[in-house]
């Protein structure tokens, strides 16, 4: 085998569950008037999703080597709540819009939303018409969903990947350690310089597929992070100490480095976090859903009303509601097989 099966006893739930708290509170505070202290991001932002992602995904395809089994579950596991809360902000919205119910769905913007949304691309048509005019970030629907097409792409080239691995097992970490240091040179080509779009797009795509990759890595030589854990966790707060003290490009170059290392370290040792184990991990579910909610929040002028604490409350319990609704009503019974509007064989491919 050439990565480490990786099973449910272990802390991953909670640090999801972590990075994704720090991720609402800091949209909480952009997207309102507000400014709620943020939780330490000793563990990063959404490049850590990646890195995690990278340290599972290659470990389950090697499990089961099945091309068309894996995609089936990828879709099964990343499709009904990412759809759920395109078509529900589309359709629900409508009541925050300026425009008429029945201009509002007839507009063209309204079915390139959901077309392009549904899709993984959300660059395209990030707006619905007449929603959001007044709010921050122009209005954008889900700022959230940026996430999806590069969470996609890393999925479908897990298999490829792993075909080339498979030939020669042994050059495995050096083809990935090869794929870190070109994404790497890109990232860092780009870290100091936002002015342009593109440049800032070229930016965060090389991070979070550098993050993707360096957790796959990771899992390779994930039995050092056990064995030699405090030596391990030394040098990583040592350069994050450093990144932290230093900021700016030394921040830049180091994080790619001390975030993935401390997100799985965290997931790895002790027993702080196991007892999340035994349930399913919502974090991805409240990730998708708590952007539109605080800008609806918001646009129908509850914020004020509310106050700072009492609209990261109303956020909170809403997206929590959203996240349970969700899993029991979509997302379980289509993992379980038990969804029957599309036939059963189509399951099995």
């Amino acid at each position: 085998m050439i990565f480490n099966p990786v099973g449910r006893d272990n802390n991953m739930n909670v640090v999801r569950y972590y990075l994704c708290l720090c991720i609402l509170l800091n949209h909480f505070n952009k997207l309102t008037p507000f400014e709620i202290p943020a939780l330490p991001r000793i563990f990063g932002g959404v490049g850590s999703f990646f890195a995690i992602s990278g340290f599972l995904m290659f470990a389950s395809y090697e499990k089961h080597q099945d091309i068309r089994g894996y995609i089936s579950r990828r879709i099964r596991r990343i499709y009904p709540p990412y759809a759920f809360i395109v078509i529900l902000a589309a359709v629900l919205l409508a009541f925050a819009s300026s425009l008429p119910a029945k201009e509002y769905f007839t507009h063209p913007d309204f079915f390139r939303y959901l077309a392009y949304n549904l899709g993984f691309l959300n660059f395209a048509q990030p707006t619905l018409p007449g929603v959001f005019d007044g709010c921050t970030q122009g209005g954008v629907v889900n700022g959230a969903l940026w996430t999806m097409k590069h969470e996609v792409v890393c999925y479908l080239a897990v298999p490829f990947l792993y075909a080339i691995f498979r030939w020669r097992p042994k050059a495995a970490p050096y083809i990935l350690g090869g794929m870190a240091l070109a994404l790497y040179t890109v990232y860092l080509r780009w870290a100091g310089a936002f002015g342009p779009e593109g440049d800032y797009f070229t930016f965060r795509t090389a991070r979070v597929f550098l993050f993707f990759v360096i957790g796959a890595l990771l899992n390779i030589y994930a039995d050092i992070f056990t064995r030699r854990r405090w030596h391990v966790l030394a040098v990583v707060l040592t350069l994050l100490a450093f990144a932290v003290f230093f900021k700016g490009n030394v921040e830049n170059a180091l994080r790619p480095f001390t975030d993935p290392a401390l997100v799985i370290w965290a997931s790895l040792n002790g027993n702080w976090g196991r007892f999340a184990s035994r349930f399913n991990c919502l974090s991805y579910h409240i990730y998708l859903f708590h952007w539109p909610l605080i800008q609806a929040l918001v646009s129908f002028g509850l914020a004020p009303v509310l106050g700072s604490w009492g609209s990261l409350a109303v956020v909170l319990a809403a997206v929590i509601a959203l996240a349970c609704f969700s899993w029991f009503v979509f997302d379980k019974p289509i993992l379980e097989r038990r969804f029957r509007l599309i036939p059963q064989k189509v399951w099995r491919i």
